[in-house]
């Protein structure tokens, strides 16, 4: 984790819980998400497209993030 994430999460715990709600799709067939990637994404609307390195692969990739949804 993080310095900046570390600080965030004793400033608002939401900070995880909303950045873990967006992924990423990589060719290796994994979906990290956003906190995982060392990122924040918070109150977040649309579909940021941004460089992002697979922590699994290492692979780096222009990137949509998606954020899952709810399944009932």
């Amino acid at each position: 984790m993080r310095y900046y994430q570390r600080l965030l999460q004793k400033i608002h715990p939401s900070f995880e819980s909303q950045s873990r709600q967006w992924y990423v799709k990589c060719d290796c067939g994994e979906e990290p998400d956003v906190w995982e990637m060392g990122g924040v994404r918070w109150y977040a609307k649309g579909h940021k497209t941004a460089l992002v390195k697979c922590p699994y692969c290492g692979k780096k990739f222009m990137g949509k993030f998606l954020k899952r949804t709810a399944k009932p």
